[in-house]
């Protein structure tokens, strides 16, 4: 051993925390390339531009307009009919600039900021004795908040938030839906914006609106501005959207895929946090609804129903308990198999905190025939997916009684375990070192107390053919404090015992007595060994060779025989 590494073994700390900390083993998402593309594909969708219909002919929304309308240059005698006298003129130059604002490709939305219209078409909002002009106002404000957010900013700035929630409470379902449409682009916007809509009490009427209809547009666009309301971060406070999750729990059960899509990735933002949370979604009775569209074809709703399942199975033994007592471990390692490396990972980091609760919860995975699945993963897996097979594995290590714990070396999981030990990541190799230190203990608890009290450790045999052991050893010297004492820990424990051996154990080192070798724990005796014999602890008989304790009797076979 060298001096810097004995000078490192004696400066460890008494207290060393030896294990993974609990608070690690059932851990957050680790958010990385998966959120990144979830993120790309939420910010699509947090925002949307409503385009007119076509018209019967086949035309598409504007197509009747000049060049210099379509490029929005010919504003200035809208804008005069815009504050005109006559409700014709007010209603026909509104709606001009609805069209305007809903053309399919580059709509011009900065000039009609910049030509003072927003504010104008915010106050049209508020004359509620003309229902159809109030639509088409709150329909061009809603394609003017789907831009920049800059151009968002402008709608918020012209006190359009209030006036859209007043609208939520419409005689006209129309002019209803079109609020909530303009709120969700102004709430996905940013959770400054977000937070905002919130506290001006927005939410109870969207699930008003929500509660009362059969519209299916209206059912779409509601449950689209309800995810936005709640998703994001950091998180909205949870007691301005509490009141959201038993409406979403509903929703859940919706057979429009659009619903369903948007209630599941609702139900995914509120799980994610806090104990309040997942206990709140958890006793909405959503957790059997999740399980089951695990199983779903079209993987829009997959997604945000395994994220959920996910969240949920962070929380505590008995919220994980829920989670696999509706069945969800047979379908999360099937979906270990999916052929979408997102959901294979999400599926995968589930099962990691699967892993880390009961015994019983361990077991399940087993039942599931789980373990080969891990393996499979650890050893062939992309590194997203193997880190998290390497969680699971470790945390499966750490709770397992020693039966499972032969269940999982029976899939084959030193090899690929002794494999990681090798990779470049310190919290990994921790990790690793964690399953290869909970599987030893379990095999030297197997060792004493098999029927012929062997004291063996199999597995640290089938570690060191693994070349494990000679991984470790390496790890003694790695630059990580941590890394290098789980390492020395691990082979102090396990293996101290078969280098002293090989090292005579310092006790039976030969010493030569008058030309004699003696070799043995007790003290030399000198008198008893005579013409040149060897005494092995004890005397030799007339030159021959006598193997044992110093009161051994005389040597079997007399002169030049051998005595054991």
């Amino acid at each position: 051993m060298s001096g810097a590494l004995q000078e490192r073994m004696e400066s460890r700390q008494a207290d060393f925390k030896r294990g993974i900390n609990c608070d690690d083993a059932r851990r957050g998402r680790d958010e990385g390339l998966l959120s990144i593309r979830k993120n790309k594909r939420e910010d699509k969708l947090a925002k949307r531009r409503q385009a007119a219909p076509s018209t019967p002919g086949g035309s598409a929304p504007g197509a009747n307009m000049t060049q210099q309308q379509r490029a929005g240059d010919d504003m200035s005698g809208w804008i005069q009919k815009l504050n005109g006298q006559t409700f014709e003129e007010v209603f026909g130059a509104t709606q001009h600039f609805r069209k305007l604002l809903s053309l399919e490709k580059n709509p011009p939305i900065q000039k009609v900021i910049d030509a003072g219209v927003t504010a104008k078409l915010v106050h049209l909002c508020t004359a509620t004795q003309y229902p159809k002009l109030q639509y088409e106002a709150a329909w061009a404000l809603t394609n003017i908040a789907s831009g920049t957010s800059a151009q968002t900013g402008s709608v918020i700035e012209a006190g359009a938030v209030p006036v859209f929630v007043q609208l939520l409470r419409s005689p006209d379902e129309s002019v209803r839906e079109q609020a909530i449409w303009a709120l969700g682009n102004i709430a996905g916007d940013s959770p400054a914006n977000r937070d905002a809509v919130l506290r001006t009490g927005a939410l109870d009427a969207l699930l008003e609106n929500l509660r009362h209809t059969s519209k299916l547009s209206m059912l779409r666009n509601g449950t689209w501005t309800l995810s936005n309301m709640v998703r994001g971060k950091p998180a909205p406070p949870f007691e301005l959207v509490r009141s959201a999750v038993p409406a979403l729990a509903h929703l859940a059960h919706s057979t429009d895929e659009e619903v369903l899509t948007d209630a599941c990735w609702a139900l995914s933002y509120l799980s994610d946090g806090s104990s309040e949370r997942l206990n709140a979604v958890a006793e909405a009775g959503v957790v059997g609804r999740m399980t089951e569209l695990l199983r779903h074809a079209n993987a829009s709703i997959q997604t945000p129903a395994l994220r959920t399942v996910g969240n949920l199975a962070t929380g505590s033994d008995v919220l994980t308990d829920t989670v696999v007592q509706a069945g969800a471990v047979p379908h999360l390692v099937a979906l270990v198999n999916s052929q979408r490396k997102g959901i294979r990972k999400e599926a995968m980091w589930t099962l990691s905190n699967i892993t880390a609760g009961t015994k019983a919860q361990i077991q399940t995975v087993i039942d599931a025939k789980g373990v080969p699945e891990l393996v499979r993963q650890l050893k062939d897996g992309e590194w997203e997916i193997k880190k998290e097979a390497a969680w699971a594995i470790s945390n499966f290590a750490s709770g397992a009684t020693r039966e499972q714990t032969r269940a999982l070396v029976s899939g084959r999981v030193i090899k690929p375990l002794c494999d990681m030990l090798s990779v470049k990541d310190p919290k990994i190799l921790l990790v690793a070192l964690e399953a290869i230190n909970h599987i030893l203990r379990n095999g030297q608890a197997d060792g004493t107390s098999d029927k012929f009290g062997s004291g063996k450790n199999a597995y640290a045999d089938m570690i060191e053919d693994a070349d494990g052991l000679d991984r470790i050893e390496e790890l003694q010297e790695h630059p990580n404090e941590k890394v290098y004492e789980k390492a020395v820990d691990i082979i102090e424990k396990y293996f101290q015992e078969e280098d002293e051996g090989e090292n005579f154990g310092g006790g039976f080192a030969p010493q030569a007595q008058n030309g004699q070798f003696a070799f043995g724990g007790g003290p030399m005796n000198t008198s008893g060994a005579a013409n040149g014999s060897f005494s092995f602890g004890g005397p030799a008989q007339q030159g021959g060779f006598s193997f044992g304790a110093p009161n051994m009797q005389q040597a079997v076979g007399g002169n030049a025989g051998f005595s054991f």
